[in-house]
């Protein structure tokens, strides 16, 4: 069983990334945590989250600075 924690602008978009780049397996579940966030708001609950789930859960915080309400924090399990 393993998990990741991230935060992305588009989720369905950021799974499928990962599944491509192996990261992640193709049978894995997901779910949005936290959605229509700032960056600097999404970085938060994504340390946030990291924390509560424990150090089983991958993920780095991160990414370019897209500027708005835009970021979602999400869970992927499998």
């Amino acid at each position: 069983m393993g998990c990741r924690i991230g935060m992305a602008t588009n989720v369905d978009e950021r799974v499928s990334e990962l599944m491509d780049e192996g990261k992640i397996p193709e049978d894995c579940s997901w779910q949005t945590l936290h959605s229509r966030l700032t960056y600097d708001q999404a970085t938060q609950k994504e340390e946030q989250e990291r924390r509560a789930c424990g150090p089983q859960c991958d993920g780095q915080v991160g990414g370019t600075r897209v500027p708005g309400y835009v970021w979602s924090v999400y869970l992927i399990e499998w």
